[in-house]
């Protein structure tokens, strides 16, 4: 995914009783992201990772953004 064209970051968080992955990731347009996923060379990580998780998609937009009070958005 790292080397997708219009990857942008992912984030991978999981919860803190161990139950539960989520996976945030940013692309720049939902154009990347759907080229990404019909790409075969990822398929592999995306078969393993289903071993252990159910796959939940969700695409959503980018409303604000916030950062710490005297800095820059």
């Amino acid at each position: 995914m790292r080397r997708a064209p219009g990857f942008v970051s992912a984030s991978l968080h999981r919860s803190t009783d161990g139950t539960k992955v989520t996976m945030y990731a940013q692309w720049r347009s939902i154009e990347h992201y759907q080229a990404m996923r019909q790409d075969a060379g990822p398929l592999p990580f995306l078969q393993e990772a289903l071993t252990i998780a159910k796959f939940e998609p969700g695409i959503y937009e980018v409303v604000r953004t916030l950062a710490p009070a005297g800095e820059p958005n």
